[in-house]
């Protein structure tokens, strides 16, 4: 079954977190209100599933740290969200990244049942107060080791 968001948590403080979406105004909002969260970690944006990936293969090589947690978008170009998920999920490296599926207005159980059936580990709507947006990130704080 898909976990609430709360049960969702970064893997660590350190690496980075990601967001991939392809709207320039959504990655704004989202970075404007990451600083304004608690988290610590490095913050870093994708535009697109095909360059996510493309990082995801530098992450395998060594040559990038793997995220510790994914937000991502569903509809984007080349890739959407969905099948960027399920090529990441094909490789058992990346098989426990946390990763949540956010869709601009749609919280259809429909779309809840895809996003866990390609292997999201939670699904959220996208927020318009800003308040609401920087608990949402405030509650993916690492659990102390």
């Amino acid at each position: 079954m898909i976990q609430k968001i709360e049960k969702v948590k970064c893997r660590n403080d350190y690496d980075p977190v990601v967001m991939v979406d392809d709207s320039d105004t959504d990655q704004d909002i989202a970075r404007r209100v990451y600083k304004r969260s608690i988290l610590e970690n490095p913050f870093i944006t994708f535009w697109d599933g095909s360059s996510f990936i493309d990082y995801m293969e530098s992450v395998r090589l060594g040559h990038r740290p793997m995220p510790a947690l994914v937000l991502m978008d569903v509809n984007m170009p080349m890739l959407s969200g969905y099948e960027t998920i399920e090529n990441l999920r094909s490789e058992e490296m990346f098989s426990s990244i946390p990763i949540v599926i956010m869709l601009t207005n749609s919280d259809s159980p429909k779309d809840r049942e895809k996003a866990q059936n390609v292997g999201a580990n939670g699904f959220q709507t996208k927020f318009s107060d800003i308040e609401a947006y920087t608990q949402f990130f405030n509650e993916f704080k690492a659990d102390p080791s």
